[in-house]
């Protein structure tokens, strides 16, 4: 029988007559060996013939290795890690949040989560997708039983709202749209802080730039919600 051990990015399991030996690692790591079963130091033993790959890890893996000290996302089957945030950025996602907080307790209709909650995209050629937006909104009626699931949610949230930092990829950010809007997000918002803009992309493919004086619309999501960016961004 194969065995197959993962290998983290850039570390090395010792090889000796016993079986494999897992490295000691920095915390993440040492929680994605655990959320395989394994425990840093522990040897492997060999079987009648072993392989060690690069084992491609699923949502409920990534759900296994709890929450720390950075924001994470699944991606291809590897774990996407991300810096903790900026002043700004953080300013402006609870701002962003607290409009669509209120707007929801007023009229209903669903549910705003925040602090990257993970979604679990299923996209066809990346089943354990996960995705974690700065502020989301999930439509009641796609709520499993009215209520907030306690672990990833399953599927993408109607509203996905990115708060861009300087250090941001672009390439990234484009994709991280295009999943969401190929696993059934109704809109998406890239909001750039220090551009003072926010770009609107929807479902049917099309997308608009809105500067100041201009305000956010919550279309057919949340209809009536408007967000003036001279507020937002004040």
């Amino acid at each position: 029988m194969d065995l197959a051990v993962w290998l983290p990015d850039g570390e090395a399991a010792a090889s000796h007559e016993e079986g494999i030996r897992i490295p000691r690692a920095g915390r993440t790591k040492t929680r994605a060996w655990r959320a395989l079963g394994y425990n840093e130091g522990e040897t492997v033993p060999w079987g009648s013939t072993c392989m060690v790959t690069k084992t491609r890890l699923t949502a409920q893996d990534l759900w296994r290795l709890g929450e720390g000290d950075v924001r994470r996302e699944l991606v291809d089957g590897e774990v996407i890690e991300m810096a903790p945030v900026g002043g700004v950025h953080g300013k402006i996602t609870l701002k962003v949040a607290r409009y669509l907080a209120e707007h929801v307790e007023q009229h209903g209709g669903g549910e705003v989560l925040v602090g990257d909650v993970g979604f679990v995209l299923n996209l066809p050629h990346d089943p354990d997708r996960v995705r974690a937006s700065d502020v989301a909104f999930i439509s009641s009626p796609r709520l499993p039983e009215g209520q907030v699931p306690v672990g990833f949610f399953q599927g993408a949230p109607d509203l996905a709202v990115e708060v861009l930092s300087p250090t941001d990829n672009p390439l990234d950010v484009q994709q991280k749209i295009r999943d969401y809007l190929e696993a059934g997000a109704r809109l998406v918002w890239v909001v750039a802080p220090q551009a003072r803009t926010v770009t609107v992309y929807r479902a049917d493919g099309s997308a608009r730039l809105l500067r100041e004086p201009e305000s956010l619309d919550g279309e057919d999501v949340l209809p009536g919600l408007q967000i003036p960016l001279v507020e937002l961004f004040s």
